[in-house]
């Protein structure tokens, strides 16, 4: 879907993603679509359930924007007993999901996926 030397600049802004934030299990970037394009999750099968998770949570996330809240879609976060999901959207097709710890700062980690999400954007342009 994208081409390898894409690929592998994502690959380098989601290491140091993963190096800005303590708690980091994965980073994925994917479709809105629910497409895998790049991440750290090591495990095949489970990069696309991911990214098919992600896309579920981003569409009702957005309608929920769209119907109840003022505004566009900025970011959603999912929390568990011990784990927080943070999906920012890059672009109008793509998402930037972290998975951390519930112990991590959400609002710092919102501004590096926000700041990230834009050298992604630029290094996709318009190839999806």
């Amino acid at each position: 879907m994208l081409p390898d030397n894409v690929k592998s600049e994502i690959a380098e802004i989601l290491k140091r993603i993963e190096l800005t934030s303590t708690g980091i299990r994965a980073t994925i970037v994917s479709t809105v679509d629910g497409f895998h394009l790049v991440s750290t999750v090591p495990d095949a099968e489970l990069q696309e359930r991911l990214a098919a998770m992600v896309s579920s949570l981003f569409a009702i996330s957005e309608q929920i924007g769209e119907g109840v809240l003022a505004g566009d879609f900025e970011y959603s976060a999912t929390y568990s007993s011990e784990e927080i999901l943070v999906t920012r959207k890059v672009n109008d097709k793509v998402l930037i999901s972290v998975i951390t710890s519930k112990r991590s700062n959400t609002s710092l980690l919102v501004t590096i996926l926000t700041r990230y999400a834009s050298q992604i954007a630029d290094i996709i342009g318009d190839l999806l």
